[in-house]
């Protein structure tokens, strides 16, 4: 808070009773609002849709088999005729583009000095911040014979705070000065994927074989929450405070809705075999694919489609209104709307492999059409690999940088025993600096593949 010595007496209790009053109805209004009903759960997102692609930066493309081809490039079902049952697959990731969970664990429930609180200002550009979430489940899936069935419940959510709440909160306003709190935007949605894909060789060029695959989705929309505009205005003299925040929404219970995925991969024919590998030919020496994800994505949301007004102020707060219980009236309307169509954002994603010795590299890019929870504008290059010494361990890592994510750093393993695949993937996200993450995400699957004797791709 910035004020003369001389106010300490009244105008010093101000901000520090009325003015954090007033934040935490404000901040209740925009942050409820933006993201409540859709705190649920999937690393929803291509680029982490599977385990083995966490543990890959995403660059898993034209590596993803069986059940995981679908979430990648699905003329990649076309390599691999082996039968995969996915047991269970469960993934989060939690992120913010500002501040470190080292920030975190050191101011939070502490005492902050103006150093502390000019530091914590500091750390927020003039885009504010933004947060999100992903987390979730993939359901039981089968792949087989070039076709596959698969599923995911699809959960993810993000806000953008502006750079002045954050000011406002730490020093409060000066004496007869009004503050206009600009825009804050979010948005929160869930829905389940079913998917059915199927992946086909279409014959040869050059010496290239030539598969091409496609994914129909049918989506079920569960709930969708969009926080169109919150913003408002505070204006404090030395008896009184006036301020007020209004947050716009609107929300559904429900809605169904389709996508398309469609794909095309070049393998090298005839590959030589490959050291590590029991079975030589399922993965060639060079390899390139082309995918389009959630082509004309879209889902209708038309169960209880509603606009939410809600409204937090103080008009000409004193300090003796102060000691009321709560002295910040609050309201919120809300009234039936049209049903409303929201797109599932587009993306293409080019990706190159190849093997050096034991090691299968894949670089990846994607391009994302449309900014959201799950994706960005922002051109994302991933680079990704495994090591295929050992039948039992396949240890994995990646280096990704740009999209909705930015720089990730990721590290991975399956581990073959029975009949079963374990893999588990660590991502540290919003930085490459893996003492200092702004973000995490984990992931863990089970695979069954009953054929024995085969090595793990």
């Amino acid at each position: 808070m910035t004020c003369e010595r001389r106010w300490k007496g009244a105008w010093a209790a101000i901000p520090s009773g009325l003015t954090a009053a007033w934040l935490r109805e404000a901040f209740g209004v925009a942050l409820v609002t933006g993201v409540r009903g859709c705190v649920s759960s999937s690393n929803a997102g291509s680029n982490g849709a599977t385990v083995a692609g966490l543990g890959e930066a995403g660059a898993v493309s034209l590596s993803g088999r069986g059940v995981d081809a679908p979430w990648g490039n699905p003329a990649t079902l076309a390599w691999d005729d082996d039968l995969y049952v996915r047991v269970v697959s469960g993934s989060g990731l939690i992120q913010n583009d500002t501040y470190t969970w080292h920030d975190y664990g050191r101011w939070n429930g502490s005492s902050w000095t103006e150093d502390d609180k000019r530091e914590i200002l500091g750390r927020v550009g003039q885009g504010g911040v933004h947060g999100r979430f992903e987390t979730g489940l993939l359901t039981p899936a089968v792949a087989g014979s070039g076709w596959a069935l698969t599923g995911r419940n699809v959960q993810a959510g993000e806000l953008r705070l502006p750079r002045e709440y954050v000011d406002l909160v730490l020093f409060g306003n000066q004496l007869g000065q009004s503050i206009d709190l600009p825009a804050s935007t979010g948005e929160g949605l869930w829905f389940f994927d079913l998917a059915v894909s199927h992946g086909r060789t279409l014959g040869t060029w050059r010496e290239f074989e030539i598969s091409t695959g496609a994914t129909l989705h049918w989506l079920r929309g569960f709930q969708y929450r969009e926080l169109l505009r919150a913003g408002g205005s505070l204006t404090t003299d030395i008896d009184a405070l006036d301020g007020e925040l209004t947050a716009e929404s609107r929300t559904s219970e429900g809605g169904t809705g389709w996508a398309l995925d469609i794909g095309i991969a070049l393998r090298s024919s005839d590959p030589e075999p490959v050291p590590g590998m029991s079975k030589p030919g399922i993965h060639g020496p060079f390899e390139i694919g082309l995918a389009l994800r959630d082509v004309a994505g879209s889902i209708r949301w038309s169960r209880s489609p509603r606009m939410h007004l809600d409204r937090a102020y103080a008009d000409s707060v004193t300090l003796a209104d102060a000691e009321d219980e709560d002295p910040i009236e609050t309201t919120s309307q809300a009234y039936p709307i049209n049903a409303f169509t929201q797109s599932i954002p587009a993306e293409t994603s080019l990706a190159a492999a190849m093997w050096v010795s034991e090691v299968r590299l894949e670089l990846d890019w994607t391009q994302g059409f449309e900014a959201g929870p799950l994706s960005s504008t922002t051109p994302r290059f991933a680079l990704g690999g495994s090591y295929r010494r050992w039948p039992w361990l396949t240890p994995r890592a990646g280096l990704a940088f740009g999209g909705v994510d930015g720089p990730v750093v990721a590290v991975g393993a399956r581990l073959r025993f029975s009949l079963f695949d374990l893999d588990l993937a660590y991502q540290n996200v919003g930085g490459v600096d893996i003492s200092l993450p702004k973000g995490i995400a984990l992931g863990v699957a089970l695979t069954l593949r009953p054929l024995e004797g085969r090595e793990s791709p």
